[in-house]
């Protein structure tokens, strides 16, 4: 029994692997095309700035949600299915509420604050800036549903989903980038980004009628569960903001290691913790003691991000060490500063 149980889990953790590795390599090959499609035109700056500072921030922040809510449902699961969709119903509703409030003060400020200086955009082109962030921002609620349903059935035991979410999303941006887009139609590839997410939502609905899903609607702000959710959802924000900030900020500037080393170190990073989350929770799910099956989820899931602020913090030093102070001449094998394009984790 425990060989076959290792079997399934060694099975597990490489479908999710490569999984992952794929979604991972259709990222490189979009943001290639993406590169040689639109270059470094003022108006792709501006639709960069824009991705940087809505959908890369929801995406970091509903990860988060994402890693609080799964120890939340299960420790219903075992015992009551229809308690563990009540909770799971609560924590989305909640969620999508808050952010629904969030769309409605990010559009006020993103009309009548002065964005432009905040962000260094010329008079000129504040109204395009204005108009980008305007769409991005109303993907919100969309990217916090999905990851809440992602926390749903990776409790069921379905890991390869969040892996899974980014091939649809990949795949229809290298098709608009190779048939359909030019160099002048960079708001038509931010709509065609914003309406992907729709697609990373249908990559749930297989799971939603496999384990017949009902969503319960609920808003219950003093449910102990609710707490607790949003306690591990501050813990994971914090240790995951970290590291992001951490790596763009390396990103940036020169490597000692040579052009491609911080990527490379990224996504191996990545790997390695959800190689790491995949192993430890699958043996959790073993424990019969629900208090204790909790506890450790919760412990695992603390201890991941532990590993992640490390690493963040490794790189910010090591850029410390490899940046020439100010004055000197930079190395010959230095990498120029380049511009960031953050690319989402789902």
């Amino acid at each position: 029994m425990n060989q076959n149980q290792n079997k399934r889990t060694l099975r597990t953790i490489g479908l999710v692997v490569a999984v992952t590795l794929l979604t991972k390599i259709l990222g490189i090959v979009r943001e290639a095309l993406q590169a040689g499609v639109f270059g470094t035109q003022t108006v792709f700056v501006l639709y960069t700035i824009s991705y940087n500072y809505t959908i890369y921030i929801f995406t970091t922040v509903a990860y988060a949600l994402c890693i609080a809510a799964v120890p939340v449902i299960s420790r219903h699961l075992a015992e009551d299915r229809n308690k563990a969709f009540a909770v799971a119903g609560n924590l989305i509703c909640v969620s999508v509420l808050v952010s629904a409030l969030v769309v409605g003060l990010a559009s006020v400020l993103i009309h009548f604050a002065p964005v432009g200086h905040w962000l260094g955009v010329s008079d000129a082109d504040l109204p395009t800036l204005r108009m980008y962030l305007q769409i991005c921002v109303l993907t919100l609620p969309l990217i916090v549903v999905i990851y809440l349903l992602v926390a749903v059935f990776q409790s069921m035991e379905h890991y390869t989903l969040q892996g899974s979410l980014s091939l649809p999303y990949n795949v229809l941006l290298i098709v608009f980038l190779v048939l359909f887009s030019s160099s002048e139609r960079v708001l038509e590839y931010v709509l065609v980004i914003c309406f992907a997410w729709l697609l990373q939502f249908a990559m749930t609905i297989p799971c939603i009628v496999r384990e017949k899903f009902q969503l319960i609607p609920g808003l219950h702000f003093r449910d102990p569960d609710l707490k607790l959710f949003a306690r591990t959802t501050v813990v994971t924000v914090f240790t995951t903001s970290i590291f992001l900030l951490c790596y763009l900020a390396d990103s940036n500037t020169v490597s000692s290691f040579g052009s491609g080393a911080v990527s490379a170190v990224y996504y191996a990073m990545l790997c390695v913790s959800r190689f790491s989350i995949v192993k430890s929770h699958t043996r959790t799910r073993q424990i019969a003691d629900r208090v204790q099956r909790l506890t450790q989820e919760m412990s695992v899931y603390h201890r991941t991000g532990g590993l992640l602020c490390f690493i963040g913090l490794w790189m910010l030093l090591r850029r410390r060490w490899t940046v020439p102070a100010s004055g000197e001449d930079s190395p010959d094998d230095a990498v120029p500063a380049v511009e960031i394009t953050a690319e989402t984790e789902a």
